[in-house]
């Protein structure tokens, strides 16, 4: 959800249109083609033209959600210690 309710100058329909731009530049992709559908996205985002609208790649998006929650995050280095015997 976009706070500003005037989509950063470019009002509903303008952002609607950008929307359906990045919709059309990918309508014929395949599963496979993550970064098509990345650049087109980030496209559609920096019309918005505020440095606080980023993109998460599904990857940072489920380490960020993981380490938020306490879940195991798949990244970086764990440490336990344990008593010698």
């Amino acid at each position: 959800q976009y706070f500003d309710q005037s989509f950063n100058g470019l009002g509903e329909s303008g952002w609607r249109a950008k929307e359906k731009e990045a919709f059309q530049a990918v309508e014929d992709t395949g599963p496979d083609d993550d970064e098509l559908v990345t650049d087109a996205i980030k496209t559609m985002l920096s019309a918005l033209g505020d440095p606080y609208t980023r993109f998460l790649p599904k990857e940072k998006y489920e380490v960020l959600t993981a380490y938020a929650t306490g879940g195991s995050a798949k990244a970086g280095i764990g440490v336990q210690l344990l008593e010698d015997p």
